[in-house]
């Protein structure tokens, strides 16, 4: 499986909203159901920067996907300088866990972090078939 973030879906009032997509790379179909938890980071290792994404709605129905199909998840980030709360920490990826795993996959990204984790910068919704 691999895990890319299309933001062609633009933002609204301090937020960027994308779609998390999670391809299923390899050779037989697989299903996928519910959250994949999201969390910002400085590199490959290490701690996550803040609070992981918030699951936001319902846990969605099962998608399977046939080698090279994906499935889509909206992904909320909030702009750090909106919280008066937050420390700003640098990140340079998303750590992406597909549900049910415990092996993270990372998205290069170039966001602010807030070191307070009861700031909650991310939300998550369920995974879809892609469109």
């Amino acid at each position: 499986m691999s895990a890319s973030l299309d933001t062609s879906g633009g933002g609204a009032a301090g937020s960027v909203y994308g779609k998390l997509l999670l391809k299923n790379t390899g050779t037989a179909a697989c299903t996928i159901q519910g959250f994949a938890r999201v969390e910002l980071t400085a590199g490959d290792s290490g701690p996550a920067i803040g609070a992981a994404a918030e699951k936001e709605g319902g846990a969605g129905v099962p998608a399977t996907l046939r080698p090279g199909q994906s499935a889509a998840a909206v992904l909320r980030y909030s702009q750090a300088g909106l919280h008066p709360d937050c420390q700003h920490v640098p990140a340079t990826r998303y750590r992406v866990y597909a549900p049910g795993t415990n092996t993270p996959m990372f998205i290069p990204v170039t966001e602010d972090g807030c070191s307070n984790a009861a700031v909650k910068l991310l939300t998550i919704q369920a995974f879809a078939p892609a469109a």
